[in-house]
C-alpha cells in the first residue's frame, strides 16, 4: 500500500515538473474591453501565457490572477486607473507563477489589510511601472521567490509601502516608495533579497523594519531620508548595507549584527583620482575626517552595538565614479524545484491536522494575560486576512503548511505579536509564538 501511493506520488511529480517547462504553443493577445468587458473577464478567458492589454480609462475592479499571464496597460498607468470595487480586497491577487503586471495606477484597497498588488505562493512574477497608491498596504509578497518588483512609485498607503513575508530570492529595485503610513519597507522571515537604487523617503513609521531572521538581504545603492523612525532589526542579523545615501535617518539599536559596507574592494574615481577599497554608506551626520582623500572617512560611523560602518563615504554615492556593480541570486536547483513540487502534496497529508490545531489553539486565547492577548487579537486579525483565509487552492497552502513544519521546530514567529511594538517587547513566550502561527498559517474556516 505503501509502495503504490510513493509510486503515484513520484508518477505525478514527474508529470508536474515536466508540465512546468512546456510552453504553450502560441501566444494570443486579448484586449479589454474591445474582446471582454472586464480585466477579470479577460483573465478568466485566456490561456496559459497569453497577453491582456487594457485600454486607456478607469476599471473598477478585484482581479484574481490563477494563471500565467501577462497583464498590461496600453498607454501607461497616468492613463489606466485600476480601482478597488471592494474597498476591503486587494485590487490584484497573483497566485500563479510567471506573471506580469505592468503600467496601471492601482488605488483603492484602503480598508485595513488588504494590497494594491499581493503576490501569494507564487514564482517568477514581474510587478513593474505601475502606480500603487491610497491602499491599506503597496504590495505584499508572501511564500514566494524569484520576484522583480522595478520602476513603481508606491506612495501613500496607510499602512507600508512593501512587504516580504517569508520570501527569498527577490529583486526590488528602481521604485519611489514615499509617503507610507507605517513602513516603506518591512521584511518578516525573509532572505536573500535584493534591495537596490529606490528612493525611500518620508514614511512615518520605520523606513525598513527587519523581523525574524530575515538575513542574508542586500541592500544597496538606495537614497534614504527623512523617515521618522529609521531603520529596526529584530533577531535579524547578516543583511549587508553598501553604498546607500542614509540623510537623517537612524539605526534603532537592537543586538542583530550586520555588515555596512561593501563585502569585497570596488574600484572607483574620487576626486579625479582612481582608487581600490571597500565601500560604506554615506551618513548625513557623519563628522570623521579623511586626511587620505579617498572618499573614506578616517574613523568608523558607529551605528549600534557592535556595528559599526569601517568604511563611511564622506560625499553623497553619486559624487563617486563607480562602475556598474551586478548583483547575483543564486538560482534554484534542480533539488530545490524536486522539493518544491512535494510540498504541493503535503498540504493534502497534512491540512486536517493543522487545521484542527487551528481550532484547539483559539479558544484559549481569551484566557491569556492581557499582556499578549491584546497585541495577538490585533496581529491574528491582520495574519488570517493577509494569509488569504478563504483560499483552499492546494497550489498555494502547500506553502503555508511546509512554513508550519519548519516553524514549528524553531523560534521565529514573534513578529506576528510585535509588528507594531518593536524595542524592549520584542521578547515573547516561545511556545506562545508558535501557537499563533499554527492559527496564522492554516486555513482558518470561520468559527
Amino acid at each position: 500500500m505503501g509502495k503504490g501511493i510513493l509510486v503515484g506520488m513520484s508518477f505525478c511529480l514527474v508529470i508536474l515538473f515536466l508540465c512546468s517547462f512546456v510552453s504553450t504553443a502560441s501566444t494570443s493577445t486579448t484586449y479589454v474591453p474591445d474582446d471582454h468587458p472586464t480585466i477579470q473577464a479577460a483573465v478568466d478567458a485566456v490561456n496559459l501565457g497569453d497577453v491582456v492589454i487594457v485600454r486607456d480609462g478607469i476599471y473598477f475592479e478585484n482581479i484574481d490572477v490563477p494563471g500565467s499571464l501577462t497583464i498590461r496597460s496600453e498607454d501607461g498607468s497616468d492613463k489606466t486607473i485600476v480601482q478597488a470595487a471592494n474597498s476591503s480586497d486587494h485590487i490584484f491577487e497573483v497566485i500563479a507563477d510567471y506573471v506580469n503586471i505592468t503600467g496601471f495606477t492601482v488605488k483603492g484597497a484602503t480598508t485595513e489589510y488588504p494590497a494594491g498588488i499581493r503576490i501569494f505562493g507564487a514564482d517568477h512574477c514581474t510587478i513593474s511601472n505601475n502606480n500603487i497608491l491610497n491602499n491599506d498596504e503597496g504590495i505584499v509578497v508572501l511564500f514566494s521567490s524569484n520576484i522583480t518588483i522595478e520602476n513603481n512609485n508606491i506612495n501613500l498607503n496607510s499602512y507600508s509601502g512593501f512587504g516580504l513575508i517569508a520570501s527569498s530570492n527577490s529583486i526590488i529595485t528602481n521604485n519611489n516608495v514615499n509617503t507610507n503610513g507605517e513602513h516603506g519597507f518591512y521584511f518578516l522571515y525573509s532572505k536573500d533579497n535584493i534591495i537596490s537604487n529606490n528612493n525611500v523617503n518620508s514614511n512615518k513609521g520605520y523606513v525598513i523594519q527587519f523581523d525574524d531572521r530575515s538575513s542574508n538581504n542586500i541592500i544597496a545603492c538606495n537614497n534614504i531620508s527623512n523617515n521618522d523612525r529609521g531603520i529596526l532589526f529584530c533577531d535579524s542579523s547578516n543583511n549587508h548595507f553598501y553604498l546607500n545615501n542614509f540623510i537623517d535617518t537612524s539605526i534603532v539599536p537592537s543586538e542583530s549584527t550586520n555588515t555596512w559596507n561593501s563585502p569585497e574592494k570596488i574600484n572607483y574615481t574620487c576626486s579625479g583620482a582612481k582608487y581600490e577599497n571597500y565601500l560604506g554608506n554615506y551618513w548625513s551626520d557623519y563628522t570623521g575626517s579623511d586626511a587620505s582623500n579617498d572618499g573614506i572617512g578616517d574613523t568608523p560611523y558607529n551605528i549600534a552595538y557592535s556595528d559599526k560602518d569601517n568604511y563611511p563615504l564622506m560625499k553623497p554615492r553619486e559624487m563617486y565614479f563607480i562602475p556598474t556593480i551586478t548583483f547575483r541570486l543564486v538560482e534554484a536547483s534542480f533539488l530545490a524545484i524536486i522539493i518544491s513540487l512535494l510540498t504541493k502534496f503535503i498540504y493534502i497529508l497534512i491540512r486536517p491536522l493543522t487545521t484542527e490545531m487551528a481550532r484547539f489553539i483559539i479558544t484559549p486565547l481569551t484566557k491569556l494575560p492581557a499582556l499578549y492577548a491584546e497585541p495577538i487579537a490585533k496581529k491574528i486579525a491582520r495574519a488570517i486576512k493577509i494569509s488569504g483565509g478563504a483560499y483552499s487552492n492546494a497550489h498555494f497552502m502547500s506553502r503555508f503548511n511546509l512554513i508550519i513544519l519548519h516553524f514549528l521546530e524553531s523560534d521565529v514567529i514573534s513578529s506576528i505579536v510585535r509588528m507594531k511594538n518593536p524595542g524592549k517587547n520584542c521578547v515573547t513566550n516561545t511556545f506562545l509564538e508558535r501557537l499563533v502561527l499554527v492559527i496564522c498559517c492554516v486555513k482558518i474556516d470561520p468559527f
